[in-house]
């Protein structure tokens, strides 16, 4: 019963916030943070990860069609099942990226999927970077190795993307998506000799062509503001509350 109750709740929420009328969005300016992993050239292997964040506008040639623009920034980092954070050593690309959007559903819909596409450059570590790095840790497997790295990131890469809007309001959106970022030109690669440990006496090659899978969410504001929104998503947020509460007395 209070399944049902919350759903009609959300369906008069939404129902109040996209009832139509003659505003058109023109621009749209999103911020997004995720992060993602890097697949191995012969073995599907999850070694090495990644954090990303982007700043974004979108420009709508019409309703369904935007195109994109913006910069990105995404640290890298080698042997990352080693370590709480990034890896034991990290790397980062910068760049300006372009690419668009294509949405499916009517432009009233408050749910709105749409795939896409975005090239993204890098200005960031194009020349090679080898050396060498001692690990001393107190993981079971690997407490002690000697890793040598052999760096060189891609001038940019071609990521195809799926993705959702969900929104707030008709100026307020969340956002998620999901990409696969293939790298034009560039590696990663890492031998690891494990010296300490219970696996001491092994020793791990990763040979990576900058090819990663990714994912983000984010918060988007679409353009003109509407200032019919104002006071939506905060009364939408306190209605919900507070019916959780009542919900929580019973």
């Amino acid at each position: 019963m209070k399944r049902i109750s919350l759903l009609l709740l959300f369906i008069s929420l939404t129902t109040s916030l996209f009832a139509q009328d003659d505003w058109e969005r023109k621009w749209g300016v999103e911020a997004t943070l995720g992060g993602g992993s890097f697949y191995e050239n012969k073995t599907l292997v999850n070694e090495d990860s990644y954090n990303a964040f982007e700043v974004t506008a979108d420009y709508y040639i019409t309703p369904r069609l935007a195109l994109s623009a913006g910069l990105y920034l995404e640290q890298d980092g080698i042997m990352t099942d080693y370590s709480n954070g990034i890896g034991m050593k990290s790397f980062c690309m910068f760049g300006p990226e372009v690419g668009g959007k294509f949405y499916f559903f009517p432009k009233k819909w408050m749910v709105q999927p749409y795939v896409g596409a975005m090239l993204k450059t890098n200005v960031l570590n194009l020349g090679k970077e080898k050396g060498k790095f001692g690990y001393e840790g107190n993981t079971v497997d690997c407490s002690k190795a000697v890793v040598d790295y052999d760096i060189q990131c891609p001038v940019a890469s071609v990521a195809p993307k799926l993705g959702i809007d969900l929104r707030l309001t008709k100026s307020v959106i969340l956002t998620a998506n999901m990409d696969y970022r293939i790298g034009l030109y560039g590696h990663n690669r890492s031998h690891t000799e494990v010296l300490e440990g219970y696996h001491a006496g092994n020793a791990y090659d990763i040979d990576e062509s900058m090819v990663r899978n990714g994912y983000s969410i984010g918060l988007k504001i679409d353009l003109p503001w509407r200032k019919k929104d104002n006071g939506k998503v905060l009364k939408g947020l306190l209605d919900v509350i507070y019916f959780w509460i009542s919900s929580k007395a019973y």
